[in-house]
């Protein structure tokens, strides 16, 4: 069984795999048998890490349910997990200053003190690491060496095999996605086999990573209470760029290198240096940069090819001032996401406005599911959680409509007609006699439920296969 291991680095890392996590939901296929996260940021009481953390746990235990072949592809990926959280432990950094973790104070060797004050500003020194490392990479790259001795990175390295490939998603422009990725590049390709278990597999695994550009701004009224300045996002990433191009690029340690950013930044977002007050709306390049996962982990290369590729990804027919539809995605994109994404918005506008209809005893369609909708029952629980609640699939769909660039794939109001749901899409008219809206939908759920061979009552394979066939059928048919 191949797998994919995903690191995630700092909060664009947290926030891409939360995307990426809404894409596994609504059935985009990827090459692995299993996808294995491992976020890596030391601010743990970061809002957007809690709720990746929250989503992921949903969905795995929605997952774990679907246990029967079919043809059913919501949620059919694995999510593994070797710990709690999906975390990579990050050791002495809670209310530590950085003088203190690499013990400036009691260094005997007074050559060694002088240079390690000529490296770094005593806003470093001074700095302290509970909510990370605040743009400021050269911290990063010390504190972060403890990566390999962790029990998370232990244990990633026990159970990788041959076929098995990782994924690397950073930032460039802040202070933990930019110093981590080259670091942790290094430790999996020049590492020895005393280093960790199969360290010979591992440097030589394909490896890929999505380094994000700038693509959002803060506040800057609160720049004096925050060492967060947006206004160097942008020498930041140029620096780390030339640094990326000689050492991960041109050497060959990368196999596939995916850049995304947006020179149209977003609204300004709430200057916070992290905690529980840093929780960003999802944007369109964090969904944009899940994709290139998908891309990846879909590359029939399982061999280290003779020289590394650099990737970008370009949309169509966009000006500012429009937000993006399906109409914006160039060919291989557009087929990656249209068909999954609308049968799983379908379910999802149902769950959304629809529940108490959709719960109806009285439904054809419900015959097999006498007890499903009851509320303790835990799958159809964490299936709402997953879909209706705050920072589940719609609202993440919402967050992105209203951010700068606007992604409006769907319109998401409650709308008469459910097939009026793509925007910019008209769908297809039927026949005189056929049903109509959601009459249609709910016949087609019941035609979808007496097709299904093996059924067993309150059975979640059962029903998540009656939505995914109902809804992929009038895809087909409507769009």
């Amino acid at each position: 069984m191949s797998k994919l291991y995903i690191f995630g680095i700092g909060g664009t890392g947290a926030r891409v795999m939360r995307a990426l996590t809404m894409l596994m939901a609504s059935g985009v296929r990827l090459g692995a048998d299993a996808v294995v996260p491992i976020i890596i940021d030391p601010d743990a009481g970061n809002a957007d890490l809690s709720r990746t953390t929250a989503l992921i746990n949903t969905y795995t235990a929605i997952s774990q349910r679907l246990d029967r072949p079919g043809e059913n592809a919501f949620f059919r990926t694995k999510i593994e997990s070797i710990a709690p959280d999906n975390m990579l432990e990050i050791k002495d950094t809670t209310d530590e200053s950085f003088k203190n973790y690499i013990g400036l104070d009691t260094m005997t060797d007074k050559a060694s003190e002088c240079l390690i004050r000529m490296l770094f500003s005593k806003k470093n020194l001074d700095s302290d690491m509970k909510v990370g490392f605040k743009g400021n990479p050269n911290i990063g790259s010390v504190v972060l060496n403890q990566i390999v001795g962790s029990d998370t990175f232990k244990e990633f390295s026990s159970q990788f095999a041959n076929g098995d490939k990782i994924f690397i998603i950073n930032s460039i422009f802040g202070g933990t996605g930019a110093s981590g990725f080259p670091l942790l590049l290094k430790i999996l390709r020049y590492s020895n086999a005393n280093d960790f278990p199969k360290a010979p597999i591992i440097n030589n695994a394909v490896i890929g990573a999505v380094t994000v550009l700038p693509y959002f701004n803060v506040q800057s009224e609160d720049e004096e209470k925050s060492v967060i300045n947006s206004t160097t996002f942008n020498s930041k990433a140029k620096s780390a760029l030339a640094y990326y191009e000689d050492n991960i690029y041109k050497n060959g340690d990368i196999d596939d290198l995916y850049f995304i950013g947006d020179d149209l930044k977003s609204k300004p977002y709430k200057n916070v240096e992290g905690g529980p007050e840093q929780e960003n709306p999802a944007h369109l390049i964090e969904m944009l940069a899940a994709t290139a996962i998908v891309d990846f982990s879909n590359n029939n290369q399982d061999v280290r090819p003779v020289r590394p590729c650099c990737l970008e990804l370009g949309l169509k027919d966009m000006d500012d001032a429009s937000p993006v539809t399906f109409s914006c995605l160039n060919d291989n994109l557009r087929a990656m996401l249209y068909k999954p994404m609308i049968a799983f918005t379908l379910m999802a506008n149902l769950f959304h406005y629809h529940f108490r209809e959709l719960a109806d005893s009285k439904q054809d369609f419900n015959t097999p599911f006498p007890g499903f909708y009851a509320s303790n029952n835990r799958f159809i629980s964490n299936l709402n959680t997953f879909i209706t609640r705050p920072n589940g699939y719609v609202s993440w769909l919402e967050e992105m409509e209203q951010n700068q660039r606007s992604l409006k794939f769907f319109n998401l109001e409650d709308l008469p007609d459910p097939f009026k749901l793509v925007a910019g899409i008209e769908p297809a008219k039927g026949g005189l006699f056929s049903k109509k809206k959601y009459d249609l939908l709910y016949s087609k759920l019941s035609k979808a439920v007496r097709g299904i061979n093996v059924i067993k009552n309150d059975d979640p394979n059962t029903f998540m296969e009656m939505f995914y066939v109902a809804m992929s059928k009038l895809v087909d048919e409507k769009f």
